[in-house]
């Protein structure tokens, strides 16, 4: 944290924005190894639905499934 603290604003924000692509691309990673049957964009929407926790993610599931 004191590092942190000591960086400039701009670096701060770089940072952070590094972690959550990291995280972001291992979330990822986990959902394709648990369902490698999924598309790029299958894969995403679950991303969504995961964050979100929302319904609207199973609403486009369900176009992207009919396409």
């Amino acid at each position: 944290m004191e590092m942190l603290s000591r960086m400039l604003p701009g670096a701060r924000l770089t940072f952070f924005l590094n972690e959550a692509e990291q995280t972001r691309q291992e979330t990822k990673e986990k959902l394709h190894k648990e369902h490698p049957e999924m598309n790029e964009r299958e894969l995403n929407l679950k991303m969504l639905e995961m964050l979100t926790g929302d319904k609207i993610p199973e609403k486009a599931w369900e176009l992207v499934r009919k396409k």
